[in-house]
């Protein structure tokens, strides 16, 4: 049964290998679109199932197909989705939902390697011009098209990473029309492209340039605001992932995003209230706690110092910083955003004094309100708190006192004895009540808070503090109560590793303290029974931490004998007595392993650096180990005190000791100068090597033009222009020889330079017992030391990629020899002109790709033989350090050079200016007098008109009176006719004819004087609208006059402003004032 099922599937895989080897013949050698079209739609049906036998044929004739059909969209999304099933090892839906008992095929066939998906990624990588034709089927607007382009670009960006990125830098636009998706508005591809970018930004300066400087935090931002800023789904949270990756680390882009006003973006992001009744959705927490780490990247220590503040003033002045002190102070937040917060606001304060200041004034908003400061020192010693959020707030106030003595003072002093009557609980207060409380972690929380106030006046006053331990009791001292802890049985590891640590740096400088500290009687008893060979099981509790807390004490007691006032009156134990002890009681060669071990621990070297926020990330009591002020103190003193207390310092008087340091320092001075002058010949070498790097980058642009070809068939060279290319690589030989030789005379100079400083720094040991200054000066010559063993090590290295750059060059000449003679072979055939020659020549068409493959291939060989060379032997960064004073100098009396010529260009201008708005202003007061003139004339014109119109108006009320008077008259006229008319009805006919004429000649002519008055007064009204238009018309020229002046006056003013601030003297013109605010008038 079971060798049935086996010979069926050997027999199954044979005809799915046929099959697969049937359909890539066909998608090659058909010459019918559509068959093609079919015979890869089959491979697409058997990639997810059978992906070895179609990964392992069909690869290349699936590149091949993305790189020839342009036009067949169907086609190549066939190919695409091809692509991206055979490399996918993730199961697909239907894989995932397929019953496991059916699947008797799956159980008799090999399984799969995890990494199949990375090795044909790997394979189809190597083909040509594969990401060129992903994108240009990307460039398709067709969803299909485009959905399927940009997550087979994801998927190859996961698999290889480094691979692609390099492809990506290779193509001018590639990036850019990624970053152009962020402007779809289908939103299932926007989404894609965002962790396309991200993933493609990954731990890459280069792309992640490009990026930002492709509008890239505009389309991202933009994108957070219309989903909603913190509300939204999850791209928001890609979004911010994005910003991150493209700002981590990143100087450049730090600067280009501060230069660009995106904070207010940011700021923007955080417009939300915060209360007990918000409701915090678990996307809304990803989306503020990932921003709240971009604003903390944005003012990270780990950025330059420049870069840093200029973030913490802008961030200050944009809001953002009141806005996370609110999120801090605020009911209701979740622990994960409130411990971020905290960190970032950190960040936003350090070594920053208006910063650290706001958030001293910053209060509560619960009632009666009090400092948050207090607060978050409440928070750090409440054991109830988890503790991230108690160590977020140790970092945060380590950045609160950090370059700030002022601060550190002011906290000292809550603990020293005081006359004034203090009712409220200070910061010193809490710290005393968390550094002996019955919680580990507040004991060394507060032990490390306390070592962040102490410098080397606040030490000796921090010896008055007195504490009461019971009532009844007398009180004691703060260095004793620490004693106390140190020597209890029941004392956790973590409240011993904090009071040693506290101790370490109380007693680093400072005898008096060292003096009290020895004073103490269970001092001594200590540290013999912590160094002893057989450790009590009082002094070593079993939960860990023993080998720490040996190193710890032998640390503490090297420190006491360093700072030792040998004095016998202030305290027992001098200098002679602790080594004595050492010697007889606990052993020299024990005591120097105890105190070398602690650099062996591995919390020790997470804290090597400097101060971080890594504290936040803490989740147990056990991790809680060493603070970076310690690990520094004691990369400091570890040499010292391990010379000292083995006596290897011989005793010297006082006028030898003083005489040796004098001449110790003249030496210095001297290597001084020679350093100097050793470092003037390394730039000229590193110009030297810029130059001839210059140079080999041009030999390489004129090989690379000289073998560039078009797309399709190549052109045949010209046989007239083959003698000048000959010409040109006998040239190009010659500068690789000269280059060569360069390199060699360098590698000399390299060698001469290293020798001559390492006579420089040779120096002899010089005796010092307890100076201050020696010891500085051993440091000195240790970090000389140091320094001269790199730079060896360094020249040892350069002379090794010298040496393989070398023979690389020489490979890739002699290649270049085998090149240039097969094109001349190649070139000779194609000059005769014959049937047989003509298929050669197709043959050449065929073979040349072939050859510029493997020129490029070459090439490339060589840009990473210098691209290793240059991450090696960088003389940019070296010469960098070396030069900074010189460069920022030069680079200051530049720009006060060019500001000065501005300013004095801009002065000039100024004047110009100044003398041609005074001549305009004459002219426009002599036109400002010359329509004052003529408006007081008109102004007569229009009172003479106004009388002539009120003249007017009495003759036409005279004459409308003479009218009616007339008409009255007229009526009794008309009666006076009509009574006669009666009266002489038997009268004669002509006599009634006369009387009748007579009447209606009265009447016309009482009409015709009605007539004339009334055009009479026609005529007034036409003459006194003209007037009325022509004084409208004056009042319009007079305003527009006076406007002009004003806006003269106003340019004369600013420009006179402008003068006096560049430091011109200018003379008011009161005339010239007055006569401006009376035009105001």
């Amino acid at each position: 049964m079971f060798s049935f099922r086996g010979g069926s599937s050997r027999k199954e895989k044979y005809s799915i290998a046929d099959t697969v080897e049937r359909l890539c013949d066909r998608i090659t050698t058909s010459s019918g679109l559509e068959d093609r079209r079919d015979a890869v739609r089959g491979l697409k049906g058997l990639s997810r199932k059978y992906r070895v036998e179609v990964g392992a044929q069909g690869l290349p004739v699936l590149a091949n197909t993305l790189a020839t059909h342009h036009t067949d969209s169907e086609i190549l999304v066939l190919c695409v989705d091809t692509l991206y099933n055979v490399m996918c090892d993730k199961p697909s839906p239907a894989e995932e939902d397929s019953d496991p008992d059916s699947s008797d095929e799956s159980s008799v066939r090999p399984p799969k390697p995890k990494d199949l998906g990375v090795q044909f990624t790997e394979m189809f990588l190597k083909e040509k011009d594969v990401l060129p034709s992903i994108l240009n089927v990307m460039e398709d607007y067709d969803f299909t098209a485009r959905w399927a382009s940009v997550k087979l670009l994801s998927l190859l960006v996961e698999n290889a990473q480094s691979r692609m990125q390099t492809l990506f830098l290779s193509s001018p636009t590639a990036t850019s029309r990624v970053i152009d998706l962020l402007s779809d508005h289908r939103e299932v591809i926007r989404n894609q492209a965002i962790i396309l970018l991200t993933f493609i930004t990954h731990n890459s300066s280069a792309i992640q340039k490009i990026v930002a400087f492709e509008s890239g935090f505009e389309k991202i931002l933009s994108i957070i605001e219309d989903e909603g800023f913190s509300d939204g789904l999850i791209v928001v949270e890609d979004c911010i992932h994005l910003i991150n990756a493209l700002l981590y680390r990143n100087v450049s882009n730090l600067t280009f995003f501060l230069e660009g006003g995106f904070c207010s973006d940011l700021s923007s992001f955080f417009n939300f209230t915060c209360s007990e009744d918000t409701q915090w959705s678990s996307q809304k927490i990803s989306n503020v706690f990932y921003m709240l780490k971009v604003v903390k990247e944005l003012c990270s220590p780990d950025n330059p110092q420049q870069t840093t503040t200029a973030y913490q003033k802008v961030l200050f002045k944009q809001g953002l910083l009141n806005k996370v002190s609110l999120i801090v102070v605020s009911p209701g937040v979740p622990v994960k955003v409130l411990a971020e917060a905290i960190v970032c606001l950190g960040n936003m304060i350090a070594h920053y004094r208006p910063n650290q200041n706001f958030l001293e004034n910053v209060m509560t908003l619960t009632s009666p309100p009090k400092p948050a400061l207090l607060s978050l020192l409440m928070l750090m010693t409440n054991d109830r708190q988890p503790l991230a959020l108690r160590c977020a707030v140790l970092y945060c106030f380590h950045c609160f006192l950090a370059g700030n003595e002022e601060k550190k003072t002011d906290v000292v002093n809550t603990l020293l004895p005081s006359k004034v009557d203090v009712s409220s609980v200070t910061s010193g207060q809490l710290l005393c009540g968390g550094l002996f409380s019955k919680d580990a972690a507040s004991n060394w929380l507060c032990a490390v808070a306390l070592s962040y106030t102490l410098n080397n006046h606040q030490k000796e006053q921090l010896l008055r503090v007195q504490l009461a331990t019971s009532i009844g009791n007398p009180p004691v001292t703060l260095m004793a109560q620490t004693v106390t802890v140190l020597t209890n049985a029941d004392s956790a590891v973590q409240a011993k590793l904090g009071m040693m640590m506290l101790q370490c740096i109380w007693l680093h400088n400072c005898p008096h303290a060292v003096s009290a500290f020895l004073s103490i009687p269970a001092v001594m008893p200590f540290f013999i029974a912590q160094l002893s060979d057989s450790p009590s099981e009082a002094v070593f509790p079993d939960s860990g931490g023993a080998s720490e807390l040996q190193g710890l004490a032998a640390f503490l007691l090297g420190v006491c004998f360093l700072y030792n006032e040998d004095n016998k009156s202030l305290c027992q134990f001098d200098r002679k007595s602790i080594r004595h002890i050492v010697e007889k009681r606990i052993g020299v060669e024990t005591f120097k392993r105890l105190c070398s071990q602690l650099s062996l621990c591995e919390s020790f070297s997470k804290n090597s650096r400097k101060c971080s926020s890594h504290y936040a990330d803490m989740e147990a009591v056990k991790n809680l180990m060493f603070d970076f002020q310690f690990v520094s103190l004691y990369k400091q003193l570890e040499n010292q005190i391990l010379m000292s207390i083995s006596g290897d310092e011989p005793e010297t008087n006082g006028v030898d000791h003083e005489k040796e340091i004098s001449n110790y320092k003249e030496m210095i001075r001297q290597q001084d100068e020679q350093l100097k002058a050793l470092e003037a010949r390394l730039g000229e070498l590193s110009q030297h090597l810029q130059y001839t790097q210059a140079e080999n980058d041009s030999l390489k642009y004129q090989m690379g033009q000289m073998t560039q070809v078009h797309n399709g068939y190549p052109t045949p060279p010209d046989p007239q222009n083959h003698a000048e290319n000959e010409e040109k690589l006998r040239a190009q030989e010659s500068k690789i020889i000269e280059l060569q030789q360069q390199l060699q005379y360098y590698q000399s100079e390299a060698q001469s330079f290293a020798y001559q400083l390492s006579q420089a720094t040779a120096q002899p040991s010089v005796p010092t017992e307890d100076s201050e200054i020696v010891q500085r000066v051993n440091e000195e010559n240790e970090k000389l030391k140091l320094e001269n063993a790199r730079l060896l090590s360094e020249h040892s290295e350069l002379n090794e990629r010298i040496t393989s750059q070398d023979s690389r060059l020489k490979d890739l000449a002699v290649d270049n020899e085998s090149l240039r003679s097969q094109v001349q072979s190649l070139t000779s055939r194609l000059e005769v002109g014959n049937q047989e020659e003509d298929e050669k020549l197709k043959w050449y068409e065929t073979q040349f790709p072939v050859l510029q493959q493997q020129y490029e291939r070459l090439y490339q060989q060589l840009y990473e033989v210098q691209s290793q060379f240059n991450e090696q032997f960088d003389p940019e960064a070296k010469i960098q350090s070396l030069q900074s004073q010189i460069y920022s100098l030069e680079t200051s009396s530049s720009q006060y050079y060019q500001e000065s010529l501005y300013l004095r260009e801009q002065l000039e201008s100024c004047n110009t200016q100044l003398a041609t708005l005074t001549t305009e202003n004459t002219s426009l007061q002599a036109q400002l007098n010359e329509i004052s003139t003529r408006d007081t004339t008109r102004e007569e014109d229009v009172n003479r008109l106004r009388d002539e119109n009120d003249r007017l108006k009495s003759e036409f009320e005279q004459s409308e009176s003479k009218i009616d008077s007339l008409l009255s008259a007229n009526q009794d006229l008309t009666n006076q006719l009509a009574e006669a008319t009666a009266a002489a009805a038997s009268q004669k006919s002509s006599d009634v004819t006369e009387i009748s004429r007579a009447l209606t000649n009265g009447l016309h002519i009482g009409d015709q004087s009605a007539k004339d008055q009334e055009d009479e007064m026609e005529k007034l009204r036409g003459e006194k609208a003209d007037m009325e238009s022509q004084l409208e018309s004056l009042r319009t020229d007079q305003e527009d006059l006076m406007v002009l002046l004003a806006d003269q006056d106003t340019k004369l003013k600013y420009y006179k402003d402008r003068l006096r601030s560049l430091g011109e003297q200018i003379e008011s013109d009161d005339s010239g004032e007055s006569s401006s605010s009376e035009g105001d008038d």
